[in-house]
């Protein structure tokens, strides 16, 4: 298959497009919009195709993170000789604090530069979401490498919590907004969910029962930090902000465009993150 930029599917990819399963989002976008690909042997678009180039470069680079066909493989995928490259390349990209980078495929190609040029987050579903390809990728292999990765991991999302509770964009603290408590694009529903399920699981042999109770604590806090961080409006309870002080936990700005503001989209997943939530208080009701 002749794509736009030559690049071919693995495997796994494949089938699922064989499957009637397109894992291209471009291909996709394509088809909505009405255009076609180029193909071998074409002299040219039939519409304007380097306006439809422009902004899929654009958003795929945004939202580049481990392909979904990955994310959902079976078992059996992670013992062939594709999973275990994809698992290698996933490993190459953690950082020697324990993260990952974000708007990056770690997934398909190996991390080949230094790790001191490296930076990780949480943001935009970095760092969670290796670690739950990982928990995939462990249960299916028994890998020392993969729970080694994981537990470094998981033991800075612990490190990284505030004595509030709320967690930064990046760990090692950096100078800016990314110190401040980070629910932009739900950087902190990710790692609450994420140590939630964790320390619900009834039998693991990648996590012991240590493990477990540490997350089940910094959930405990994370959401003690939501219900404190809530911005009241004339005494009256509302939603919350992008980003917070991780101190007194009001609200913060962040970039020149992003200043303090009632956040509609991250405050639907905080409270679908409460709803969720079995017996909930009184505090998280109100």
């Amino acid at each position: 298959m002749q794509t736009l930029f030559n690049i071919q599917p693995t495997a796994l990819q494949a089938e699922k497009l064989s499957e009637g399963e397109p894992d291209c989002p471009f291909e996709k976008l394509a088809d909505a919009m009405g255009f076609q690909e180029k193909r071998q042997g074409t002299s040219g678009w039939t519409h304007p195709f380097w306006l439809l180039n422009f902004i899929f470069i654009a958003l795929h680079t945004a939202q580049a993170r481990i392909p979904e066909v990955m994310m959902d493989a079976k078992p059996a995928w992670f013992m062939e000789t594709e999973g275990q490259r994809v698992v290698e390349n996933v490993l190459s990209w953690q950082t020697s604090a324990g993260s990952w980078p974000k708007n990056v495929d770690t997934a398909s190609e190996p991390f080949q530069g230094s790790l001191s040029e490296l930076r990780g987050t949480f943001d935009n579903a970095a760092t969670t979401g290796e670690m739950r390809f990982l928990i995939r990728a462990y249960a299916a292999t028994s890998e020392v490498a993969i729970r080694n990765a994981f537990l470094k991991a998981l033991q800075l999302l612990l490190e990284a919590q505030y004595p509030s509770g709320g967690w930064p964009q990046t760990f090692p603290l950096e100078k800016g907004y990314s110190s401040h408590i980070t629910f932009n694009d739900n950087t902190m529903v990710h790692i609450l969910r994420l140590l939630l399920e964790v320390s619900q699981w009834e039998s693991s042999n990648l996590v012991n029962r240590d493990h477990q109770r540490s997350c089940q604590k910094a959930f405990e806090r994370g959401i003690e930090c939501i219900l404190r961080a809530q911005i009241k409006v004339k005494g009256v309870l509302t939603v919350w902000c992008a980003q917070h002080d991780p101190v007194n936990l009001e609200p913060r700005p962040a970039r020149s465009y992003e200043l303090e503001s009632l956040s509609g989209g991250e405050s639907a997943n905080i409270l679908q993150l409460l709803m969720e939530l079995d017996q909930p208080t009184p505090a998280m009701v109100r």
